[in-house]
């Protein structure tokens, strides 16, 4: 993965949470505390930061259309998630990451954050 890669999926994601510039700062800063995590704690840098960069992919995203869209793709909505909408936006992107921003590895709520968290 080049720094060309990364920089257009920082234009997709931008243009993604166009109508919440905070969320794209935060987005950003969220990248870039994940990418130094990942390289106090021995997990790869560029998959971290990619992971903070998607985390929040689904964000902006209508919570009426996250309903949507989960039950269009066969995502699984528990009654709680029913009840509290903005709560799908995790769900949604890594849906997100896998089929838009065509990531294989499973990033979003993966291991490597999960073994940074624990460290």
């Amino acid at each position: 993965m080049d720094n060309s890669y990364i920089e257009d999926l920082r234009k997709q994601v931008k243009k993604a949470l166009k109508e919440d510039k905070m969320r794209y700062r935060h987005t950003l800063g969220v990248a870039d505390t994940s990418a130094c995590l990942a390289m106090r704690y021995g997990v790869d840098m560029q998959k971290a930061y990619i992971a903070g960069l998607l985390h929040d992919c689904a964000k902006c995203v209508p919570d009426t259309v996250k309903l949507e869209e989960c039950n269009r793709y066969g995502i699984e909505v528990t009654e709680f998630e029913k009840n509290s909408l903005y709560l799908l936006h995790a769900k949604l992107g890594a849906y997100y990451a896998k089929e838009l921003y065509h990531i294989e590895d499973s990033l979003t709520g993966s291991n490597h954050m999960v073994r940074i968290m624990k460290a």
